[in-house]
């Protein structure tokens, strides 16, 4: 009998935790902004981890606190003191990359369950059966690995695997890149990335000198060109295929996405997941449904990376470094009174309901379509909305705290 697997979430702060959990997450993996491979924007605190823990243990879920940077020398005694700290807050598992905090951690710490991160890129069955000897739990698959591999590392490794299935795609192989370090002296791998695949760059090919034949095209307009831009991981459709292969991990990419792209992705993998056990053939029939789910949140387009095939040009967005989408982030939840049946919403971007007046809300049951042609602000009907504006919705059907409200984009832009 076939396992449904554990879909894990990114988690930036508490707020987003709490998010996570609400919209189907099994477990979600955080950290402080120190010795993590996510510095930006992640508000973690000691303190509000160990609030997460304690909320996300009351539900019956998992926390997974990261430590998966590879340290140098001068580094050590600030990372061991750290780790102590995160060892104490008693997570559901130590997320490590480098060898000797691995060594450390065992020795210090024999209880607590460590997963290998897909910084120490594991490819195959032999280094997963390594791992799993020194103590490892589990392991985050790299990127690397298609299909084919992750089945014969399932059948001859009793270690659990894990592998990301949505998200952004670094172009360095397991994200240990270094232009960003040689470009603007932020190491990657200290966690401090400045996404350099991101920027634009002005050329035409590349050509290896021995073998002048051999010419990788970049494509470029009056802009420049993103030669290393990776299109974003989506593996929504491929379940059946993943849990075949004997992944026992979902794992989504994005700690410094925002609360409406987390509730989104979430949602949208819990429900697919959840059909697949339920009924595979209404899962494969809805197929198309859940590529125009994917389509609606920013992205920069998707690619299965390498689960099918080599990655190739297919996999790279030559165009723009930008996420984007025809629908937009409007508002968010913040109250509801049943007896009136209007949420009360706080306003994310500038709306025109005149102009685009149909919006979607999401919410952890599924999603409410509705027209909007105006709604409530200080007692009067308006058809626009600034950002921070507070207003009142009547919806089509009953919601709650941290639903989130999306529309088209405006005619025209």
């Amino acid at each position: 009998m076939l396992t449904k697997p554990e879909l894990i979430a990114p988690a930036g702060d508490l707020e987003k935790l709490k998010i996570a959990f609400q919209y189907g997450a099994d477990s979600v993996y955080a950290s402080t902004p120190k010795f993590s491979m996510r510095t930006r924007e992640i508000s973690f605190t000691h303190e509000s981890l160990a609030e997460g823990i304690a909320y996300a243990h009351n539900l019956g879920k998992k926390v997974y606190l990261t430590l998966n940077i590879y340290p140098h020398s001068s580094q050590i005694p600030d990372m061991l003191a750290h780790a102590d700290i995160t060892a104490a807050l008693k997570p559901d598992a130590i997320i490590v990359a480098d060898p000797g905090i691995f060594q450390y951690m065992r020795e210090q710490y024999p209880d607590i369950s460590l997963h290998l991160s897909t910084q120490a890129n594991t490819t195959n069955h032999l280094t997963a059966n390594f791992w799993h000897k020194l103590g490892a739990d589990r392991v985050v698959l790299a990127r690397e690995m298609s299909m084919e591999d992750i089945k014969i590392a399932a059948d001859n490794s009793p270690i659990h695997l894990e592998c990301f299935v949505h998200g952004s795609m670094c172009m360095a192989y397991s994200g240990r890149c270094q232009i960003s370090n040689y470009m603007t002296g932020r190491d990657p791998n200290q966690g401090v990335c400045a996404q350099a695949c991101r920027y634009k760059y002005t050329m035409h090919e590349v050509t290896e000198e021995k073998r002048p034949d051999e010419q990788y095209p970049v494509y470029e307009d009056e802009h420049g060109t993103y030669i290393f831009n990776s299109k974003d991981l989506c593996m929504i459709n491929h379940i059946s295929e993943l849990v075949a292969a004997g992944v026992d991990s979902f794992k989504i990419e994005g700690r410094l996405k925002s609360q409406y792209y987390l509730a989104s992705v979430v949602r949208a993998y819990r429900a697919a997941i959840d059909l697949y056990f339920e009924d595979p053939a209404a899962y494969a029939a809805q197929a198309d449904e859940r590529t125009e789910e994917m389509a609606k949140v920013a992205s920069r387009s998707y690619t299965t990376g390498s689960f099918f095939h080599k990655p190739n040009e297919e996999s790279n967005n030559y165009e723009t470094t930008r996420t984007s989408s025809d629908w937009i982030y409007a508002a968010i939840v913040t109250d509801y009174n049943p007896e009136t049946g209007q949420a009360t919403l706080a306003g994310r971007n500038q709306l025109f309901f005149e102009d685009s007046p149909n919006i979607e809300i999401i919410t952890p049951n599924g999603i409410i379509k509705q027209t909007v042609t105006s709604v409530i602000k200080d007692d009067i009907s308006v058809s626009i909305v600034n950002p921070n504006d507070i207003v009142l919705l009547t919806t089509a059907a009953p919601v709650e705290v941290n639903c989130f409200v999306r529309m088209e984009k405006r005619r025209g832009v």
